[in-house]
């Protein structure tokens, strides 16, 4: 039995009449579809699935509670002074990064100071954001005087390879909003050329002239930049075994650390082997089923590791997978050896002799004999004489 689906289409139809003049109607068309054509339709619209988007992390990320790698000149500093906490929902508050002497920039050279951050390693990473949050007081809201700038450089040759100026027109990345109220910058997608290389950060605040500057500076906060996870989990380094028995072991180890936005690993995994472990060989180490899942960093796990064999030195190692299948590096390696199995019969101190052919000794002599057949020869000895005695 058939069933079908249809849809209604406009359309148009000529034709010739007989007097050859032509004319046209618009009119409805109704479609049939066969089962087998929905079938194919639907094939094809699975054939080619959207592309999974890439495992996101965090590559950098500082809410400026203190000085964190930062090189700060002149009169940049992380403190909260003047007290200006940004108590926006999701920002950190407290300290900041800032531009002024604790309450103007009174004293700001004309030609600016800069505040240059780490190296952040964006190498192999093809897309990213950076957000941050940011307030300023300054002379105007324009790109005349008081110029607030943001440099990126490639860390590695010191080449520049983006800048921009904030202001109160800029576009929408660059856009400073009014004076005197924290706001927030996206730059989504990030600059392209600051892409798949290490790079630094740089804030630089340029006053132009030294008149005007009794403003409270410029406030920076809370700079995340997520971008493609291409870094592992911290390597794991607190590896210890304990409590060994004849066939097993108790292993702990704590929860490494993850650039991920989960801020954890997604899995582990613990290997033992009779031969030392390394980075080359933990491949081929036998691979133990059933670990705990990952935690947040510092998370304490715990397992008892069975099936091993009696006085055998084993080595164990672990890594640790994270969400973007990045593995970490192999952790520290440990080793035990498990009990070993008593001599047979008895301990090492008491043993039991090897045992002698009973039969064989009884026809050796006394020495071989059992006790019991010593104690019947003597008594029917014993009875001989007695009787021997009585009849006389």
């Amino acid at each position: 039995m058939l069933s079908y689906a249809w849809r209604w289409e406009w359309g148009r139809v000529e034709t010739v009449s007989g007097d050859g003049l032509s004319w046209g109607v618009r009119m409805f068309h109704l479609r049939f579809f066969t089962p087998l054509a929905l079938a194919a339709a639907l094939l094809a619209s699975l054939a080619s699935p959207a592309p999974l988007a890439a495992q996101q992390a965090y590559a950098y990320q500082n809410p400026f509670d203190d000085n964190s790698g930062w090189t700060l000149n002149g009169l940049w500093a992380v403190d909260n002074t003047p007290a200006v906490p940004n108590g926006s929902a999701g920002a950190s508050g407290g300290n900041n990064l800032n531009y002024n002497n604790g309450s103007s920039f009174n004293n700001a050279p004309a030609g600016g100071e800069t505040a240059r951050g780490p190296t952040i390693n964006m190498t192999g990473v093809s897309t990213a954001a950076m957000t941050f949050w940011c307030r300023y007081q300054t002379e105007t809201t324009g790109t005349a005087y008081d110029q607030r700038w943001i440099r990126i450089y490639n860390a590695t040759s010191g080449a520049q390879v983006y800048t921009g100026q904030f202001s109160g027109s800029g576009a929408a990345s660059l856009n400073c909003p009014s004076m005197s109220a924290w706001h927030q910058h996206t730059f989504d997608p990030f600059p392209a050329a600051a892409l798949n290389i290490p790079i630094q950060l740089e804030f630089w605040f340029y006053p132009v002239d030294t008149f005007g500057n009794d403003g409270q500076g410029w406030f920076i906060d809370d700079i995340e930049i997520v971008a493609d996870d291409v870094a592992p989990p911290d390597p794991i380094t607190d590896l210890a075994l304990t409590n060994p028995s004849l066939s097993g072991v108790d292993v702990e180890w704590s929860s490494p650390a993850d650039n991920d936005l989960s801020g954890q690993a997604q899995t582990f995994d613990l290997r033992y082997s009779t031969q030392a472990i390394t980075e080359a060989n933990f491949g081929t180490a036998t691979q133990v089923n059933g670990e705990p899942s990952p935690g947040p960093a510092g998370t304490v796990h715990t397992m008892s590791v069975t099936g091993l064999n009696p006085g055998t030195e084993y080595f164990f190692a672990i890594k640790s997978t994270d969400p973007a299948a990045n593995e970490s590096l192999i952790s520290n390696v440990e080793s035990v050896t498990t009990l070993a199995l008593p001599p047979v019969g008895g301990s090492a101190t008491n043993a039991l002799k090897e045992p002698k052919d009973r039969y064989n000794a009884c026809a050796a002599g006394a020495e071989g004999a059992p006790v019991g057949l010593l104690a019947l020869a003597g008594l029917i000895a014993l009875a001989g004489a007695v009787r021997t005695i009585f009849r006389k």
